[in-house]
């Protein structure tokens, strides 16, 4: 019915199709990360109603998997702004401990054949295949191959769900882990150095605790943070005046919350879903999630206010 959407509640008129199943397979489904197939072959997905218009569905879901594929590959540069980061990274220790060629067969918005040469010096890689017989061929979409070299992805959960299929010697597909882990790391050392630190992250929460914010949450919080920024900080929104330091709080904390730095920048910047960071494991949470979802309210205020 024209105009058409969605939006919380039953919808006015009688539904042609109920499904039941978890919020974070929702999500998941959503963002093409869970097949509607799979989920209800596997139980995660109920369905009652008209199974054709079921189907009809996931014309929508793909559309949005490649549009979401899309934003993720062009936020971060496309595929030449990945290999420009592997080639700055690549010495004479990676040459001979992965000591393979690679070719990538990317689908989806930046649809291309890329190689990576980690055996033959000066090594690096370039779009199109190698000179030499490749050891590993490796076919994914290429906004997940942008998540997996940033660390946002395992290589061994894209392989698992389907969305990684290697061709060769899985081995040296293996080997490449260790780059990639590097990658990640340094790119979580850029973000937080871009976004100034844990430090200034917590200069802006300070500057929003009001009176109203700890009657709201009315908890404390430790933050373990791991990587390039590593160290642990606390945020009392709980007892006056409130804010938060670096080092432990002075009372037991409702919440403790273990993850890496650059993540956590990622979190309070708006960056990252806090639902999205706990369920992909990027996020440790021991305590009380009530409290912990209490958090995201003041996470949405700082979004807003583009701190």
């Amino acid at each position: 019915n024209a105009p058409g959407g969605g939006g919380q509640g039953r919808p006015a008129t009688k539904a042609d199709v109920l499904m039941t199943m978890d919020s974070g397979d929702f999500v998941k489904m959503f963002a093409g990360e869970l097949q509607p197939t799979t989920a209800f072959m596997s139980g995660k997905l109920r369905i009652k109603g008209d199974m054709a218009m079921a189907i009809k569905l996931e014309k929508l879901m793909a559309q949005m998997a490649k549009a979401a594929s899309q934003e993720t590959s062009q936020a971060a540069g496309g595929p030449a702004k990945t290999f420009e980061a592997i080639n700055a990274m690549v010495t004479e220790d990676i040459l001979k401990t992965v000591n393979a060629v690679f070719q990538f067969n990317l689908t989806g918005a930046e649809e291309g054949t890329w190689h990576l040469d980690l055996k033959n010096a000066p090594g690096g890689g370039a779009q199109g295949e190698p000179t030499n017989k490749p050891d590993v061929l490796m076919t994914m979409d290429s906004g997940d191959f942008q998540k997996m070299f940033a660390g946002e992805m395992q290589p061994t959960t894209a392989f698992m769900s389907g969305k990684l299929r290697i061709k060769g010697d899985m081995a040296m597909a293996i080997k490449l882990e260790k780059l990639m882990a590097q990658m990640a790391k340094a790119a979580s050392q850029e973000t937080s150095q871009a976004a100034g630190g844990p430090a200034k992250t917590f200069e802006a929460i300070n500057a929003m605790v009001t009176e109203d914010i700890l009657k709201t949450v009315n908890a404390v919080f430790q933050f373990n943070l791991t990587g390039a920024e590593e160290g642990t900080w606390h945020l009392d929104l709980k007892n006056a005046p409130g804010g938060g330091a670096q080092g432990e709080p002075t009372n037991k904390p409702d919440v403790l919350m273990t993850m890496d730095s650059g993540d956590f920048q990622k979190m309070f910047a708006g960056e990252m879903q806090p639902t999205t960071a706990f369920m992909s494991g990027k996020l440790r949470i021991k305590g009380d999630l009530a409290m912990a979802i209490k958090l995201e309210k003041l996470m949405g205020q700082m979004t807003k206010s583009k701190l």
